[in-house]
């Protein structure tokens, strides 16, 4: 992914983040995040160069467009966690040699 090159700035008020995850048996699924949450994930994006970063998304929204599957965050309820190694998997995950997902821009 381009750090930060997914997020763009619509009419000067809405922000926008938009990537695809790429599965290794070559499902995709797409990953809109607004506002708030896009402005957060492009700043931690930008400071983790080399590193990964582990997200998780609690109540997002599902829907398909165009025949790939599509979560995106909603304005109430949704919860996202960045780099939270208080979760075990999460830190089970960043220590483990196992990449499930690659990222791109859309």
């Amino acid at each position: 992914m381009n750090r930060g090159g997914g997020f763009k700035q619509l009419l000067g008020l809405l922000c926008v983040l938009r990537m695809l995850l790429l599965k290794e048996d070559g499902n995709k699924l797409r990953c809109t995040l607004w506002e708030n949450f896009a402005v957060e994930m492009c700043s931690v994006i930008d400071k983790s160069f080399n590193e990964s970063v582990i997200f998780v998304i609690q109540f997002a929204k599902m829907k398909s467009w165009r025949g790939v599957m599509g979560i995106c965050n909603t304005m109430f309820n949704i919860r996202i966690f960045i780099n939270n190694y208080d979760i075990l998997e999460v830190l089970a995950f960043k220590e483990s040699d196992n990449t499930i997902l690659n990222l791109e821009s859309l």
